[in-house]
């Protein structure tokens, strides 16, 4: 009886260990930047030379529809 309770407690953990490595690879973080602070990011980049006047404006205008 004692190596029966042994073996399941054995289980359970390798279980949730498996459970849990599983879980953390399909994991992606959800932005919650509002749309301002969208814009201040972009108006940066573009200031900065990073992205081209064109860019900007496709960007921007995805950010405000």
């Amino acid at each position: 009886m004692m190596m029966l309770a042994l073996l399941l407690i054995l289980f359970a953990i390798a279980f949730f260990a498996f459970y849990k490595s599983t879980q953390t690879k399909n994991f992606v973080p959800v932005r919650t930047e509002s749309p301002d602070e969208a814009l201040r990011i972009l108006n940066e980049r573009f200031a900065r030379g990073e992205i081209s006047e064109a860019e900007y404006r496709a960007i921007r205008n995805q950010i405000l529809s």
